[in-house]
């Protein structure tokens, strides 16, 4: 499963432990009424495709932890042609030696060079949004993006959010929506709150839960109680990008008529540091 890092993509089940939540606080005064949700998550969905294409400017530093096996990761981040490319740093806090970090930096520039011979995306392939697919797509196309078309949506508020004025919508998959992806599969089945900052109207968090499982042909997609959070922060004036993820992996337990059929798992990963690749 695409951007299910193992991290992403986990914010961890306990589902804040490293984000924080919201903290739902009379709004500031002077703070603007409430928004029609319609017209606030349309206009949010526009601003997230676009963050989508300015991210490709910037090398960000992540660090993704599997808990699976107790491995933290430190890599970083940049486009090339409109693809992602990642090339690892540090493994467990401890730099890579010279000798790896030559492997690894011949590997970067092997798969550089196989990227300059396609033809750029005309999106970024990592949106900051969760993918089944290796398939050239805007953000509104991934689950996330999804979550947006496919809900309904009820008890707006005013929050404050990590010290800032927001509006938090609580939403549910609406299942009378037609699904044409698995994306819109999966968005179906989940329920939770997005979080929208109220001066940039960027999506700030979103977080929920699948309330059934999905399965495709072959395998199950996502398993009821799976959980994720998505968190994004403002690095730049008119740029929010991802700055952490969380899952809940649920994967099919030994026994498959164990009473829950899932196991869970988690990994997650959080923003370093960004900076314009010169």
């Amino acid at each position: 499963m695409k951007r299910q890092l193992a991290f992403i993509l986990c914010f961890i089940f306990q589902l804040t432990a490293f984000t924080g939540g919201a903290q739902s606080q009379s709004a500031p005064q002077g703070k603007v009424s409430l928004p029609d949700v319609d017209t606030l998550l349309q206009v949010a969905t526009e601003k997230q495709n676009v963050y989508a294409l300015e991210r490709q400017r910037y090398i960000c530093v992540m660090k993704s932890h599997d808990i699976t096996n107790n491995t933290t990761r430190h890599y970083e981040s940049f486009y090339t042609h409109r693809r992602e490319i990642k090339r690892l740093l540090a493994i467990n806090d401890q730099p890579l030696d010279p000798s790896r970090q030559e492997q690894e930096n011949a590997r970067v520039k092997q798969e550089i060079q196989a990227d300059l011979q396609k033809p750029a995306l005309s999106f970024a392939s990592l949106a900051g949004g969760w993918s089944f697919s290796d398939d050239d797509h805007p953000w509104s196309e991934t689950v996330e993006g999804a979550i947006l078309r496919m809900s309904s949506f009820s008890d707006e508020t005013s929050i404050v959010f990590k010290g800032r004025p927001a509006f938090q919508i609580e939403f549910h998959g609406n299942t009378k929506t037609k699904a044409n992806t698995p994306e819109e599969r999966v968005a179906k089945v989940f329920a939770g709150s997005i979080v929208v900052d109220a001066a940039d109207g960027a999506i700030i968090r979103i977080e929920g839960e699948a309330k059934s499982d999905v399965k495709d042909v072959s395998s199950v997609l996502v398993g009821r109680g799976y959980k994720f959070t998505y968190d994004a922060l403002k690095i730049a004036e008119g740029l929010y990008v991802p700055s952490a993820w969380a899952t809940s992996i649920y994967v099919y337990a030994a026994d498959p008529k164990a009473n829950p059929p899932f196991s869970p798992e988690t990994q997650d990963y959080q923003l370093q540091s960004c900076r314009v690749n010169e």
